[in-house]
């Protein structure tokens, strides 16, 4: 399903269609599923549509930058160790159209459970999409439209063993990539104490073969300093 389409089109998949089919002379964008109808008039013809993969953080309006997985089972992690798992994500469907670069996006939904919670104190947290994943110590078999796979590596730079819950990524920063049967991306994060640790995101593709999507942070001119957080309110 993800990348370029030429129209018309029509695509079906997990009880939801996308559409852009002619109609009185004019092209229509049409999404229909559980949320209803969405209809849009689009009077390029012939550009072609890209639907792709994009950060889980633009609905149900840019609310915060922020997303926390918090694990199904906690990780201990011994001294001076670092290991690579894998947890889930989730992200959302972006609909552009252009030509060529820039593209302008047309639309953003997912088919993922959209919830928020807030890391650390009321006064000074951090408001987060939350998402709640398993840990996995080989790459997993998910549902592709609606989860992806980030491949984790975890240092763990203090001198005790730690018990890690949780952790907590700039989704303005992501990396996303995709082929036919996934989506990815890769982070790290670096325990530098009991209850604290460094996190950032990192550009690596799965796989050579594996496309890059689009950052709409980017696309929006939104800058960002850094694609670091700290994490001082637990692990």
């Amino acid at each position: 399903m993800f990348g370029k389409h030429t129209v018309p089109f029509v695509l079906e998949f997990e009880g939801a269609v996308v559409s852009v089919q002619p109609e009185n002379g004019h092209l229509i964008y049409r999404r229909q599923g559980e949320s209803g109808v969405l209809e849009k008039n689009l009077l390029h013809h012939g550009k072609p549509i890209h639907i792709l993969p994009v950060e889980p953080v633009n609905l149900p309006k840019n609310i915060t930058p922020f997303l926390m997985i918090e694990f199904d089972r906690p990780i201990f992690l011994g001294s001076k160790i670092e290991e690579t798992v894998y947890v889930s994500f989730p992200y959302e469907i972006g609909v552009f159209i252009s030509a060529r670069k820039p593209y302008e996006v047309i639309d953003i939904f997912s088919l993922a459970t959209q919830k928020y919670t807030l890391y650390g104190e009321p006064k000074s947290g951090l408001v987060c999409r939350y998402w709640k994943s398993a840990v996995f110590s080989q790459e997993p078999e998910l549902f592709p439209l609606r989860e992806g796979i980030i491949h984790l590596t975890i240092k763990n730079t203090t001198a005790d063993w730690v018990e890690i819950r949780k952790v907590v990524l700039n989704a303005f920063g992501m990396k996303i990539y995709y082929d036919k049967k996934r989506v990815v991306q890769s982070a790290h994060m670096k325990i530098v104490g009991p209850r604290s640790a460094e996190t950032d995101l990192l550009v690596s593709p799965f796989s050579r073969a594996m496309n890059k999507s689009i950052e709409l942070f980017s696309l929006r001119k939104q800058i960002i300093s850094t694609t670091h957080v700290m994490m001082r309110d637990g692990i």
